[in-house]
């Protein structure tokens, strides 16, 4: 601690000598620095260890590496959601036509339904008139 404070007190006498010397007054730039000043200052140059500067790059190598992973399975599963929403739309479609198809042929068959009936009809209503000439008749 005497050290410090000898070490301190050396640096403030060369600050104001370096002032002097220059015949400036001290200013903001130039004043006495304190002892935890210096220190901090010192703290702030400390360069960052080689291997904590490798450590953060393969941390954020490894982050890059997973969401390169998780973007590409999203597109595939995005790209295999699509091709299945194109198999069911296609599916629909063919379903829908067949259907449409379906009745179609079903109107068809009724008309022709409606027709053999509307004949039925007309041959029971003849049948029934022939049998009332025949009573007539006979």
């Amino acid at each position: 601690m005497a050290d410090h404070q000898a070490s301190t007190a050396g640096f403030r006498s060369d600050m104001l000598m370096s002032c002097h010397h220059h015949n400036k007054r001290p200013t903001a730039e130039n004043r006495q620095l304190t002892g935890l000043e210096i220190t901090h200052l010192t703290l702030e140059r400390k360069p960052i260890p080689h291997e904590r500067l490798i450590k953060e790059a393969t941390v954020g190598l490894g982050v890059e590496k997973k969401i390169s992973k998780m973007r590409n399975a999203m597109y595939e599963k995005m790209s295999n959601l699509h091709n299945k929403t194109y198999d069911i739309e296609k599916m629909t479609g063919t379903s829908f036509k067949n259907q449409r198809e379906l009745l179609d042929k079903q109107c068809v068959v009724l008309d022709g339904l409606q027709s053999i009936i509307e004949f039925q009809l007309r041959v029971l209503d003849e049948s029934r008139d022939i049998e009332v000439q025949w009573k007539l008749f006979s």
